[in-house]
């Protein structure tokens, strides 16, 4: 990989892991800033980098080649533009923009904020890559081949666990939604309800709607119109990342985690298996990054699908109801 100006963007409890994120992918850490109020020097003093207290400026015209949003705060919420704009200007300047949160956090900003009006060609969502989807990942790329043998399954079980330095409840509901929707497309309805990390109802995490907003932990019911289905279950509560997906088919069981996959059929026997000593928090968001450094395209995704169907869970918790991602289309409908 080429040298890299990295600036990250990011909170002061997340230190540690930006340190180690860095040291295992190899880029070299030059400047820090944070989305919280007053905390910028508490950001990037610990990191012996410079201070960024402005995120469109460096955006836009600072001089760093990439920069990595591990905490974007508000940033992407903005309707009149200046967000995207800034995407743009880095863009334009060849930096590659990478976040950790999915930006933008809902269906809201999404249609609000220009991110689907092209510029010279050019669309604000595609200047900006999710960073480290499970989909995205390298188990799941090495298990390609042996899925596509597996088939079509019926009933799949998504397990997106993680602690809240590695991301917001809102973070592990877009990764599972997006494998969701890359295993079996986008459902018709979802049933979901979501408690807070003190238990009790969690109405108050969704009030604000945006993934971002959101913590604690998350279950979700699926269904598809051809009688699939799948179970999610989200939080930003544990001490370790913890991504697991399930699949039931008339092949058996496959099984896919960060650490590893395994296929056995309906009598038990293994038919592949793979497995890697080193799954821990900062290798798989350090193999991420290496991976999104090394290819400008890679990576990038439609964002409205998986802001869909994470709306309709939102929607879902609020109404006690199953809620189909189609409605949330057609609320915002043409906007996006």
């Amino acid at each position: 990989m080429p040298p890299a100006r990295v600036v990250a963007w990011l909170l002061p409890r997340q230190i540690d892991l930006v340190r180690e994120v860095c040291r295992l992918s190899g880029l070299t850490l030059e400047g820090a800033g944070s989305p919280g109020h007053g905390q910028v020097r508490a950001a990037a003093e610990p990191l012996g980098v410079r201070a960024v207290d402005d995120l469109r400026h460096e955006l836009s015209a600072g001089e760093s080649d990439f920069i990595i949003l591990f905490a974007p705060g508000d940033f992407g919420a903005d309707p009149g533009g200046a967000d995207t704009t800034a995407l743009l200007n880095a863009r334009s300047r060849n930096a590659h923009v990478v976040a950790l949160e999915p930006i933008p956090a809902s269906v809201a900003e999404l249609a609000s904020g220009r991110w689907m009006r092209p510029r010279n060609g050019v669309m604000p969502s595609e200047c900006l890559r999710p960073f480290a989807l499970f989909a995205h990942g390298r188990t799941v790329m090495r298990a390609a081949e042996a899925l596509s043998a597996f088939g079509e399954a019926r009933t799949v079980l998504i397990e997106n666990l993680g602690p809240d330095a590695a991301g917001t409840l809102g973070a592990r509901l877009h990764d599972a939604m997006h494998c969701l929707i890359t295993l079996l497309g986008e459902p018709e309805l979802i049933d979901a309800s979501c408690v807070g990390p003190i238990r009790g109802p969690a109405l108050h995490t969704v009030a604000g709607e945006r993934l971002r907003d959101l913590a604690g932990d998350l279950t979700a019911h699926v269904r598809y119109a051809d009688g699939r289905s799948a179970v999610l279950w989200a939080s930003d509560q544990i001490d370790r990342l913890h991504r697991r997906v399930t699949l039931l088919g008339p092949e058996g069981r496959f099984s896919i985690s960060d650490a590893g996959y395994r296929w056995t059929n309906r009598q038990g026997k293994v038919v592949d298996t793979w497995e890697t000593d080193d799954a821990g928090d900062a290798r798989i968001l350090a193999d991420a990054l290496h991976d999104l450094a090394a290819d400008p395209r890679f990576g990038l995704t439609d964002p409205q699908p998986m802001l869909a169907s994470a709306q309709a869970a939102l929607l879902s918790v609020r109404t006690g109801q199953a809620e189909a991602p189609a409605t949330i289309r057609r609320i915002f409908a043409p906007s996006v």
